[in-house]
C-alpha cells in the first residue's frame, strides 16, 4: 500500500476521523499503531524487522551519550546499523524503507555522540520518530532536532490541512497522470529494443526517464509532506526545483537534499571535507559519488552513474563552474545534458546494454536510423502532453499556484475535480510503484 492507491486513501481518511477524535495526549501512541500498521500492509517481515531497529538504537543512543568517549561508542553503534544495511543489500533481502530508516538511525546516533542533541528519554516519541509513516518507504531523512518538539506537541490547524491537502493533491496527480503515464514510453522502447530506434529517439527516451524519476519521487515527497501536515508535523523539503539549477553539484544540492546532505555530513566533513588540500578534496568527492551510487546499487550501471557525476562535481571545483556562472542560458542546457546522460547510465543494467545505449547516445559514425522511421515524432506526439506537463511541473509555479489559489472557493473547487479525476484514472489504469521503493 503506497500514498497513491485507492486503498490508501480509504484507510487515511478512516485514520484521520480516530486521529482528530483521539484526546492529544493519546495521540501519540495513535500514530504510532498506524506507523507500524501502515509498514505491516506493505510486508509484515519489513515492519517486524523496522520495529525490532527502534528499541535497540534507543539503548544504543542512551548508551554513547552517557560513554567517557561518546563519539567512539555512536561511530561504533552506527557502524553496526550500516554493517545491516550492507547486508540487506548484498543478499537482495532489503525491507521496505530499510535504507532511509538506518540512515535516520545513523544520523540521530551520531548526533547524539556528538553532543549536538540528547537522547530521546522518551521511548514512544522516539519510536514515532524512526518510524513516522508519511516518510518511513521513501524518506526524507528527518534530523531529530528538527523533529523533537513536533512529536511531543504536534501543530494541528485547519490552516495545515488545507495546506496538506494541497500538496497531496498536487503529488497524487503528479503520479497518476504524469510519471505513471510516461512509464509507457520507457516500456515501448523496452519492447523494441534499444538497438532498432534512432539517436534521437534515444535521448527522447533518456530525457523521459530522468523527467519520470523527477515526477514520482518528487510526487511521492509532495504527498508525503501534505500525509505529515494533515497530521500536525512539517517534513524536511527533499527537492528544490534541481533543473533550475546551473550545475550538476548544484542540481544535487536541490535534488534528494536530505540524502545529499547526510553524506556530506556524515561522512565527506569527517573524511576532511575540502580542508586537505586538492588532491584529497577530489578524493573525497569522487569517494561520496562512489558511495551514493553503491547506495542505489550494487551493479556496475550504479559505479558508473556515481562516478562520472564525481568527475562533473571534481570538473566543476577546479573551475567550471566559474565559468559557467558567468554564462546564462548555456548552463542550464549543460545540466539537462550532463542529467540526461547519466541517467541513462541509471536506468540501464549490464555492462553489454551501457555500451548498447550510448553507442545510440553517441553515434560515432554518424546518426542512427530506426526500424521505425520517424519514431520520434511519433512518440511525441503520443506522449507530448504528458512530457509536457513533466516539464511544467519541473518549474515552480504549479506548485505556487495551488498553494496561493486553493484557498479560494474556486479553487478548492478545481482541486476537488484533479483529485476525483485522479482517482478515476487510478481505478481505471491502476498505478505502478514508486521507484525508490527499490532503493
Amino acid at each position: 500500500m503506497t500514498f497513491a492507491s485507492i486503498k490508501f486513501l480509504c484507510c487515511f481518511a478512516g485514520f484521520l476521523i480516530i486521529y482528530f477524535l483521539t484526546p492529544n495526549k493519546f495521540k501519540r501512541y495513535l500514530l504510532l499503531i498506524g506507523s507500524v500498521a501502515f509498514i505491516a500492509v506493505n510486508s509484515i517481515k519489513g515492519a517486524i524487522i523496522a520495529a525490532a531497529f527502534v528499541p535497540i538504537n534507543y539503548f544504543l543512543a542512551r548508551k554513547a551519550y552517557n560513554e567517557y568517549d561518546p563519539i567512539i561508542s555512536a561511530r561504533r553503534s552506527a557502524a553496526l546499523n550500516l554493517i545491516v544495511l550492507c547486508i540487506f543489500k548484498v543478499t537482495g533481502f532489503l525491507p521496505v524503507g530499510a535504507s532511509f530508516y538506518i540512515f535516520t538511525y545513523v544520523a540521530y546516533l551520531i548526533d547524539v555522540g556528538r553532543h549536538d542533541i540528547k537522547y530521546e528519554k522518551n521511548f514512544i516519541d522516539y519510536a514515532n520518530y524512526a518510524l513516522f509513516f508519511p516518510r518511513i518507504l521513501m524518506g526524507p531523512i528527518a534530523r531529530y532536532k528538527d523533529a523533537r518538539t513536533q512529536f511531543k506537541s504536534p501543530v494541528l490547524l485547519a490552516e495545515n490541512v488545507q495546506h496538506g491537502l494541497e500538496s497531496f493533491i498536487l503529488g497524487f496527480s503528479m503520479k497518476i497522470i504524469l510519471a505513471d503515464r510516461l512509464i509507457h514510453l520507457q516500456r515501448e522502447v523496452d519492447r523494441i529494443g534499444i538497438d532498432c530506434v534512432s539517436t534521437s529517439m534515444a535521448w527522447l527516451t533518456a530525457l523521459t526517464f530522468a523527467l519520470r524519476l523527477y515526477l514520482d519521487w518528487q510526487s511521492y515527497c509532495l504527498m508525503a509532506s501534505g500525509v505529515a501536515k494533515i497530521l500536525g508535523f512539517d517534513l524536511p523539503i527533499n527537492f528544490n526545483y534541481p533543473h533550475m539549477a546551473k550545475s550538476v553539484s548544484e542540481f544535487y544540492r536541490r535534488w534528494h537534499m536530505t540524502l545529499t546532505s547526510w553524506f556530506k555530513d556524515y561522512i565527506y566533513i569527517p573524511m576532511g571535507g575540502s580542508r586537505k588540500g586538492k588532491l584529497r578534496t577530489i578524493f573525497n568527492i569522487l569517494f561520496i559519488w562512489l558511495l551514493t551510487g553503491l547506495w542505489h546499487g550494487l551493479t556496475i550501471n550504479f559505479v558508473f552513474w556515481g562516478l562520472a557525476l564525481g568527475v562533473f562535481v571534481v570538473l566543476e571545483h577546479l573551475g567550471l563552474k566559474k565559468l559557467l556562472d558567468k554564462l546564462h542560458v548555456l548552463p542550464h542546457i549543460y545540466v539537462i545534458f550532463v542529467i540526461t546522460a547519466t541517467f541513462a547510465l541509471f536506468a540501464t543494467t549490464g555492462l553489454d546494454n551501457i555500451v548498447l545505449y550510448f553507442e545510440k547516445l553517441f553515434p560515432i559514425h554518424g546518426l542512427t536510423e530506426s526500424m521505425m522511421p520517424g519514431d520520434t515524432l511519433i512518440y511525441l506526439k503520443k506522449f507530448g502532453p504528458y512530457l509536457l506537463g513533466g516539464v511544467l511541473c519541473a518549474l515552480p509555479y504549479p506548485e505556487r499556484i495551488v498553494h496561493k489559489f486553493g484557498r479560494k472557493w474556486y479553487g478548492a473547487v478545481i482541486l476537488a475535480a484533479i483529485f476525483w479525476a485522479t482517482v478515476y484514472v487510478l481505478w481505471k489504469n491502476g498505478n505502478s510503484p514508486f521507484m525508490y521503493m527499490n532503493f
